[in-house]
């Protein structure tokens, strides 16, 4: 089991580091995992510091971050990846016969040669070989349709001078085509989720309304049959998947994010009355953080004793500093936390290609209670795709050559070569 930690730091930078990447011998229930989890985030000293768990859809994850009361959001590359898997079972047709084509090539050394002849005589440069399909991952079909779509001249060309039984007519071709089109825009969204090193969480409600648009839009379409079913089955599963997302008041940390990322402010929201929701929701918590800090600070702050001896000088900025704090002290945490929102809504959203965190860095100061919510909100994780490039790692390292290399041995240079990147 891989568990990576993702935090905000001191300089306004987004970190990712590794807790743990450990055999889980046990059975993989919610009460085992639970353990587990509080168990690691103990060790690390940061279990009541955690503020969302971002995982796959699973039962029994789902139930171990609820029962460790956390905040948990599901992996929107995960139903991403659930959405277009479901999809593309309406053009398995087209799909099944591009699949054994690539076999056939990749058994045949002749056919495999002369693909490449004909790609340098079509002035194909560099050459370049299909490439095989993996089930779990949809985007895998999508560079298989891709790289067809390129070849489709030299594939022709080189299947005429085989005996294949098996050929691609053109509504198979036309299949390929309107796939690419459509799928190329569910992939530039998982690579965008996908990165540790930006803000993702703050443009799921953004994808999620965009992705709905763009179902509704591609069902006007002139499609191939095939692929009209597989628009049909993207428009219900993206319904069913991502309409709940914008049930702001239902998904509080993808709201909070969205409000507090300076790229998109109100204009996250569909609506103004979803707009005002977030706003008041944001309001109360910003409330509570003020009455808190007001609340640390008269404890901890002694009544320093009064010298009589005080020089003229001392005594009028004494003066002017007592009417300073009066003001603010006056202003109720309330009134604190509205004037700080509806400047920071007054302002207008910075270009949708600058980094967030620069823009919070530069303005901590102006907008103080903002600025602790957005440090527990813009650190989330869209997507959980870090525990799975652990994984990827784990297998690099445990191969065929260091296969007798102990699991502790493994942890240790997992954790070593992830946190020292």
């Amino acid at each position: 089991m891989a568990v990576t930690v993702h935090f905000i730091d001191e300089n306004c930078e987004l970190n990712s580091h590794l807790l743990s990447c450990s055999k889980f011998s046990e059975k993989h229930t919610s009460e085992n995992l639970k353990s587990s989890l509080l168990e690691i985030t103990e060790n690390w000293g940061i279990r009541k510091k955690i503020v969302a768990y971002t995982s796959d859809n699973a039962a029994n994850i789902s139930l171990a971050v609820s029962l460790c009361q956390w905040g948990q959001h599901f992996c929107f590359a995960h139903n991403l990846n659930l959405i277009v898997q479901s999809s593309l079972n309406e053009i398995n047709e087209t799909r099944e016969k591009v699949k054994s084509i690539v076999e056939f090539f990749k058994r045949s050394t002749n056919a495999s040669e002369n693909l490449n002849k004909m790609q340098e005589q079509l002035g194909f440069t560099p050459t370049l070989m299909l490439i095989q399909d993996v089930i779990t991952r949809w985007n895998s079909t999508f560079d298989i349709f891709q790289r067809f779509v390129h070849l489709k001249t030299p594939i022709i060309s080189a299947l005429s001078n085989s005996n294949r039984d098996v050929e691609l007519t053109l509504s198979d071709w036309n299949t390929l085509t309107q796939s690419c089109d459509i799928l190329e825009r569910f992939k530039e969204i998982t690579i965008d989720l996908s990165s540790e090193k930006s803000v993702s969480i703050s443009k799921v409600i953004l994808y999620s309304q965009a992705l709905i648009t763009y179902s509704t839009q591609l069902s006007t379409k002139d499609l191939t049959p095939q692929v009209n079913n597989m628009v049909i089955q993207l428009k219900l599963e993206i319904n069913k998947r991502f309409g709940n997302y914008l049930h702001y008041e239902s998904n509080p940390l993808l709201s909070e994010a969205t409000f507090l990322d300076p790229r998109f402010k109100k204009y996250g929201f569909q609506n103004e009355q979803s707009f005002k929701k977030i706003k008041k929701i944001v309001i109360n918590k910003g409330k509570r953080i003020i009455t808190q800090s007001r609340s640390t600070i008269d404890q901890n702050v002694s009544v320093p004793a009064v010298v009589n001896n005080i020089g003229k000088e001392n005594s009028i900025w004494q003066e002017f500093d007592a009417g300073v704090e009066n003001v603010v002290q006056s202003l109720n945490p309330t009134a604190s936390i509205i004037v700080e929102v509806d400047k920071y809504l007054q302002e207008p959203p910075i270009p949708r290609t600058q980094d967030p965190l620069k823009w919070w860095d530069n303005n901590r100061q102006i907008y103080p209670t903002l600025y602790i919510m957005m440090k527990k909100r813009l650190c989330i994780q869209a997507a959980s795709v870090s525990s799975e490039r652990v994984f990827s790692k784990s297998g690099q390292i445990v191969s065929t050559k260091h296969s007798r290399l102990l699991s502790k041995k493994v942890e240790q240079i997992v954790f070593l070569n992830y946190n020292l990147k």
